[in-house]
């Protein structure tokens, strides 16, 4: 839902020029936009964390977990921060210059409170809770902190964050206001014109320039088709063939799925030419019947109505059928508004439309069977470039020095992912002859983890990024100490790898082969690395790494300054990193192709 309202808002300029309330309501909203995406990736945490968590109660109805220790605080501070998101995001979308200011300062006032009475809180709740060595490791200074309590410690953490990162938009909001909200008209026209020397920074890949080149070379065939015409089939001086192709590439025929996209387009211009031509036939007969009734051909706008009405619906409203309703649209519009003529020589006129819009778009389906790759192998492309930027942010984290320059991948996997999930839904539809069908089970078992594990390492990187400069990076540089920390990030990076490139040799497989040896090797590979989990060395990474820090000398101002529930959050998204991966070995190790010929 955020990627579609930052869509909207991308494409909203025209409608307000960035003028007026709704001008402001665009600004705020677009700020808005990046931190859903963080309380998003916040609200994942929580739900890991309550999955790790052992919440159940004792016999006697006493707990002895930390959390319980903490509900009402919890509850307490999620309703202000609950209620400080919804005021903050109703004024950001209604875009009143005259919102109520003191009550975000009194939410924000109640939230700074809440926030400080819950690490009081667990401040105090630590003290009552027993910490168990590790490994002959006893830890006296850091009070209620040990591996059977890290998920409890994330689950609070988490909880401090997601508030954080609202507190931190809502003050940024009052400081700068609607400052440089955006560009009216005559400043959007002045930087157009700046925009229009082609510099080196706008050139495009060779294959845009292709794919463009391949639209135009289509459009002017059609064109000359309809200048010269076929004989008696496809009248000269036609402009429906160019006119169809106008349409189909305004949705883009990319990939062999064109041939099934072309057929749907094909169904809704059909329907809609023949709907249309129905009602104007009907219309045309019953003005000749009724001359000089009051109705008439007015009667035309009552199935037009609810002709157009179904059609536009089915475009804002359906996700398979969008397109075939704007082509329904169009063309019912185009033939339901013609002048009456007679029966004999309408359906002519309709047969020729009807021939020459199916011989453009056969055009356009030649053109894009023979120029496009498949559609599949494409989304294995993005997803193999997804694998490498997991890899690349797993040896990142472990490798990179302490400091700012660590950075930040989690929009750069988001977008490929994005790229990966269009892809492998028009594979689905794509024609496959001759070749083996498209694995639409393991490709969305194997997209929907990978944006899971996403979801985890992009956290583990936002954590040290996000610390205030007293404590940069106190819990990344305690854990690095760790070896068995980074044994476990290095062997995850590994499988992430080996996991990936066998998912994605079983995707682009177009014949029913044996498995060669690269694949054998992954697979034993999986075999070996599926049944580990990083929550048995949990015990021995937290007593390698708290053993140096300092104690904490009293209750802080938030959570989210505490080192010891950075590092929790840090290991249990870590913990959810390594269970997606192993989830992923399952479901390779499930097919049936790898067990041929296994004695």
């Amino acid at each position: 839902q955020t990627l579609q309202l930052e869509a909207y808002l991308s494409n909203s300029w025209w409608e307000c020029f960035d003028l007026g309330r709704t001008g402001r309501a665009r600004a705020r909203m677009g700020k808005l936009c990046p931190v859903l995406h963080a309380l998003s990736d916040w609200a994942q945490a929580v739900l890991m964390a309550i999955e790790s968590a052992d919440l159940q109660e004792r016999e006697n109805g006493q707990s002895a977990s930390l959390v319980a220790r903490l509900r009402a605080d919890l509850l307490q501070h999620c309703n202000v921060v609950a209620n400080l998101l919804r005021v903050s995001a109703r004024i950001a979308a209604e875009g009143h210059s005259d919102y109520n200011e003191d009550e975000l300062k009194d939410l924000l006032m109640s939230l700074e409170t809440t926030e400080r009475q819950l690490a009081v809180s667990c401040f105090l709740a630590r003290k009552q809770l027993k910490s168990p060595g590790s490994f002959g490791f006893s830890d006296t200074k850091h009070e209620g902190f040990s591996a059977e309590k890290v998920p409890e410690f994330a689950l609070a953490f988490s909880f401090s964050g997601y508030a954080r990162q609202v507190n931190e938009y809502v003050t940024n909001f009052l400081e700068e206001g609607d400052d440089n909200a955006g560009s009216g008209p005559f400043s959007g026209f002045f930087f157009g014109i700046l925009a229009l020397p082609v510099l080196p920074m706008d050139w495009k890949s060779v294959e845009h320039y292709l794919d463009c080149l391949k639209l135009m070379a289509t459009y002017v065939g059609c064109f000359l088709l309809g200048r010269h015409g076929i004989g008696g089939v496809v009248p000269g001086f036609n402009a429906v063939p160019p006119g169809t192709i106008s349409y189909l590439i305004f949705s883009g025929g990319n990939a062999a799925a064109a041939v099934k996209k072309n057929a749907d387009r094909f169904m809704g211009i059909g329907v809609g030419s023949m709907l249309g031509q129905i009602t104007l036939s009907i219309g045309c007969t019953y003005s000749y019947l009724h001359e000089g009734s009051l109705l008439g051909r007015e009667l035309l706008l009552i199935p037009v109505f609810f002709m157009e009405f179904g059609a536009l619906y089915t475009y804002f409203s359906s996700e398979s059928f969008s397109y075939i309703g704007l082509l329904v649209t169009c063309f019912f519009a185009e033939h339901a508004f013609g002048t009456c003529s007679p029966p004999d020589q309408a359906s002519l006129s309709n047969y020729k439309n009807l021939v020459s819009q199916l011989i453009a778009i056969s055009i356009a389906t030649l053109v894009d069977g023979l120029t496009d790759r498949s559609i599949s192998h494409e989304a294995v492309e993005h997803m193999a470039e997804f694998g490498e930027v997991m890899e690349h942010a797993l040896s990142h984290f472990t490798e990179s020095p302490p400091g700012r320059d660590l950075l930040f991948h989690r929009d750069e996997g988001f977008s490929l992912l994005t790229k990966a999930r269009f892809a492998g839904a028009s594979a689905a539809v794509e024609p496959r002859i001759l070749r083996l069908p498209w694995r639409t089970e393991l490709w969305e078992n194997i997209h929907s983890l990978a944006e899971q594990a996403w979801h985890c390492l992009a956290l583990i990187e936002y954590l040290p990024l996000h610390q205030r400069e007293g404590e940069l990076e106190a819990a990344r540089r305690s854990l690095l100490k760790s070896p068995a920390f980074c044994k476990e990030l290095q062997e995850a990076r590994e499988r992430a790898g080996n996991a990936l490139e066998l998912a994605l040799s079983l995707l682009k497989q177009d014949r029913l082969d044996s498995p060669n040896a690269g694949t054998r090797a992954l697979q034993q590979k999986l075999m070996r690395s599926h049944e580990f989990s990083f929550q048995d060395q949990t015990a021995r990474v937290v007593a390698e790494t708290i053993s140096g820090l300092p104690a904490q000398g009293g209750p802080l101002s938030s959570l989210s300054e505490d080192y010891l529930g950075e590092i929790a959050m840090i290991l249990t998204m870590t913990e959810h990193l390594v269970a997606r991966l192993g989830e992923i070995e399952k479901c390779l190790l499930q097919q049936p192709e790898l067990w041929q010929e296994v004695a």
